[in-house]
């Protein structure tokens, strides 16, 4: 089994270190912002849960690719 723990406490790191005024930033994707990248990654962290708890969250899973920094819920770090 892969440990994910060394990855997930580095991302929770560098979540909590992103001031809010760098959310429209770009990254090296140029489909998203950073705002958007981080909705992204939310949603696929989401997807990953469900599917390894195999937990069917059909009105959740099925409402498409996520990527609007618009759509983070506040206290999204």
């Amino acid at each position: 089994m892969i440990d994910l723990t060394p990855a997930t406490r580095r991302t929770g790191g560098l979540l909590a270190s992103i001031p809010d005024s760098a959310l429209g930033g770009p990254t090296p994707c140029a489909r998203y912002p950073l705002g958007g990248l981080l909705h992204h990654l939310d949603g696929l962290s989401l997807a990953f849960t469900w599917a390894a708890t195999k937990d069917p969250k059909t009105a959740e899973s099925s409402r498409g690719p996520s990527g609007d920094g618009a759509l983070l819920e506040d206290g999204w770090r």
